[in-house]
């Protein structure tokens, strides 16, 4: 019984060992769906051959799920040293290709790099909302979140141009509210997800209040035809507030509202500034063609859109237009003088205003300088100070129905002006002329001298005393009068007592020089007796 058991189970075994013989040689695929026994090798990816494939499809994954690269290579390796960077870890798979058919994706295990990714710096621009980043050799794209002060993300924005390494992040803290921000910046290159660099921000407090928004710098603009004329134009300035502009017809437009709108253009926003925070820029506004004569009013506003998006526009300011269309014929008043007061310069006053003495017809503007340092006006509470002369700069402009004669005199006080300079053409029938004129401010309280005595080519001649009649000097009785006077004209050379007094002093020292040579003489011959004597 025990022998039939065994003859059972080996006759078994025998079976399946010919079935699976015979199984391999009729399906020779089987060992092509066997496994590729994928593996690292150092940072190149290696797995075993497949007999009868055409080839291997590989992929390259970061973080397991973010893919980096994808290729269909022949060869059982391929080496991803430029695809894998420091600080991160990767994956492979591999699968065989045959034909018209493929095998599964086979995983390999994680390797990690060692090492911190490349730094980014990263930063706000608190006031305008942008962030900046350095450029990252390399770079052919970058990812940024936007996240709030906890670095919770709020937004992320994805393939943002290497050629410009920034972002306006207006639009996000308009939609989320003004708070505390953190960005953070990923740097990739050969192909999609391959991050190799990163860096985060500063939190920084980002805003956006009424105080970033532009303004007008006029209240309002009067336009003006004149006859046989058909449109003018003329400009609105717009200060910027603290918000860094990149293009100004993103941020702002312009819109004319009102009865007689049709009969004012105002074009889209113009010129914009890289450079400046707090740039100024000036709109031109026009008027239609062919408009009846008449007055007629609209209202220009401005609005702003912060994000630069378009799609929250706010009105900001807003300017009054008012146009005169003069009829064919209509009579303009010539003015033939301009008048102003003004008081002249006075130590210790301060310098004044002009003032024109008939506004309804022409208007008048003014200021002091000083001829050192004509740069910059004079502070409206300047003193005038003595001995220094001021420069006063006068211009009159004539009003809406006036013009200035081409003849005109003008007149500050009971001064005539001297010099002008008028306006360029086009000015239409408002023609300003500018006035100056130099004066001295009066000089210190110091007597004035009023009888100069006159003066002639003549040489100027004095009664002065004749030489020979001053008194003579002897030695050792000489007055003080005299010796005050020797010693004070010790300079001139001209005075005889002087060179008496010399020629004394000269036969003294002759005569003490002698008395010495005839007393060393002495001296010499008694020695010489002595030694011969004992001699």
């Amino acid at each position: 019984m025990k022998n039939k058991l065994w003859a059972g189970v080996t006759a078994l075994i025998a079976a399946l060992v010919i079935m699976c013989a015979l199984f391999g040689i009729i399906n020779p695929e089987v060992r092509a769906e066997s496994s590729l026994n994928v593996r690292w090798e150092g940072k190149t990816a290696v797995w075993d051959p497949v007999e009868g494939a055409d080839g291997y499809e590989i992929s390259l994954y970061w973080r397991t799920w973010n893919t980096v690269f994808r290729e269909t290579v022949t060869e059982c390796s391929f080496d991803f040293t430029e695809y894998l960077h420091a600080g991160y870890n990767y994956t492979f798979a591999v699968r065989w290709i045959k034909g018209g058919e493929h095998g599964e994706f086979e995983n390999s295990g994680s390797i990690e790099i060692p090492g911190e990714p490349l730094p980014i710096s990263v930063r706000y621009e608190p006031e305008s909302n942008y962030v900046f980043w350095d450029s990252v050799d390399g770079a052919e794209y970058y990812d940024l979140w936007v996240c709030d002060g906890d670095g919770v993300q709020i937004q992320l924005i994805h393939e943002i141009s290497a050629e410009l390494p920034e972002y306006n992040a207006s639009e996000i803290v308009f939609d989320t509210g003004n708070g505390n921000y953190t960005a953070l910046v990923a740097a990739y290159k050969n192909g999609a997800g391959n991050e190799f660099a990163r860096g985060e921000s500063e939190v920084a407090a980002l805003s956006i209040t009424s105080d970033d928004y532009p303004t007008l710098q006029t209240s309002e603009l009067n336009l003006e035809i004149a006859p046989g004329e058909t449109s003018t134009f003329d400009s609105v300035g717009v200060q910027l507030g603290g918000k860094y502009v990149h293009n100004a017809r993103s941020y702002m437009k312009f819109e004319i509202e009102g009865e007689d709108a049709a009969c004012f253009t105002a074009p889209q926003f113009g010129p914009y500034n890289y450079a400046e925070l707090h740039a100024v820029y000036h709109e031109t506004v026009g008027t239609a063609e062919n408009i009846a004569p008449g007055e007629y009013h609209a209202t220009l506003k401005l609005f702003y859109d912060p994000t630069a998006t378009g799609k929250h526009w706010i009105e900001t300011d807003t300017c009054a237009l008012t146009l005169v269309v003069k009829p064919e014929g209509s009579a303009t008043e010539l003015l033939d003088l301009a008048k102003c007061s003004i008081a002249i310069p006075v130590v210790g006053a301060k310098a004044e205003k002009a003032v024109s003495l008939e506004p309804d017809k022409y208007s008048v503007g003014s200021i002091w300088l000083d001829t050192a340092a004509t740069d910059e006006p004079l502070p409206e509470d300047y003193v005038f100070e003595a001995g220094k002369k001021y420069i006063l700069r006068i211009s009159y402009q004539a009003n809406a129905g006036y013009e200035f004669a081409a003849d005109a005199q003008f007149l500050a006080g009971d001064l005539t002006a001297t010099e002008f300079f008028l306006r360029p053409e086009g000015a239409s029938n408002v023609v300003g002329a500018l006035w100056r004129f130099t004066v001295d401010a009066p000089a210190t309280a110091e007597p004035v001298a009023t009888d100069e005595p006159a003066t002639t080519d003549e040489p100027v001649t004095t009664d002065e005393p004749v030489a020979t009649d001053a008194p003579q000097a002897t030695p050792g009785s000489e007055p003080d009068d005299v010796n005050s006077n020797n010693d004070n004209n010790a300079n001139n050379g001209s005075n005889d007592n002087k060179t008496d007094r010399g020629g004394n002093k000269l036969g003294l020292g002759i005569l003490i020089g002698v008395l010495i040579m005839l007393g060393i003489a002495g001296i010499g011959a008694a020695a010489f007796f002595i030694l011969k004597k004992r001699g």
